[in-house]
């Protein structure tokens, strides 16, 4: 399924965003309550968390484009401009691993200006080596998990007079797990 939102769209999820705000800058309610923050590996079936070296995985990967893979290697905090996420994505009760990355700060390395998604893709990590799910290597498209579904790939629409960084809006694309592979599910 495939959708395209524009600036009226985006500008009124500003705002919610925005939430209620008070006049005059911020008004103090009281002590944060605490809360704990979800783990960052969900447990796998067998109860243990899912690691993996995703640069390792992504350079061993011969279909990961070498504009990419030339992307993976330290920025100048000596950290690599890549997410990862591990999350059971396919419903099997293990975790995948959904690694996006991106250029580093203040990179003007070639066609990848600045610090958007470059590419990013999803792995089962039962099988060995791990096996590539999806992946996609248009600059700018994001993956957003949606448990109940599968997930959502938004890709930045340009008109021929926005700026970089302002696209006329984005269109939305939802996969969905068949068993055995992602594919784009249509109405």
């Amino acid at each position: 399924m495939r959708r395209r939102i524009g600036p009226a769209v985006a500008l009124g999820a500003a705002l919610l965003a925005a939430g209620c705000a008070t006049v005059g800058g911020v008004q103090v309610e009281g002590p944060a309550s605490q809360v704990k923050p979800p783990p960052t590996s969900p447990p796998t079936s067998s109860g243990t968390a899912p690691s993996a070296d995703a640069i390792a995985i992504l350079r061993a990967d011969p279909q990961v484009g070498e504009k990419i893979k030339l992307q993976l290697k330290p920025c100048g905090d000596s950290r690599y401009a890549v997410d990862v996420r591990f999350t059971d994505m396919t419903g099997d009760g293990n975790a995948e691993l959904l690694a996006s990355i991106r250029a580093c700060a203040g990179s003007v390395s070639g066609a990848y200006p600045g610090r958007g998604v470059l590419g990013s893709y999803i792995y089962d990590l039962t099988a060995t080596p791990p096996r590539r799910l999806f992946g996609t290597e248009e600059p700018g498209n994001v993956i957003k998990v949606e448990p109940s579904i599968g997930f959502v790939l938004s890709h930045p629409v340009y008109e021929p007079a926005d700026r970089s960084c302002c696209p006329s809006g984005e269109e939305i694309t939802v996969y969905r797990w068949t068993g055995t592979a992602f594919e784009e599910f249509k109405k």
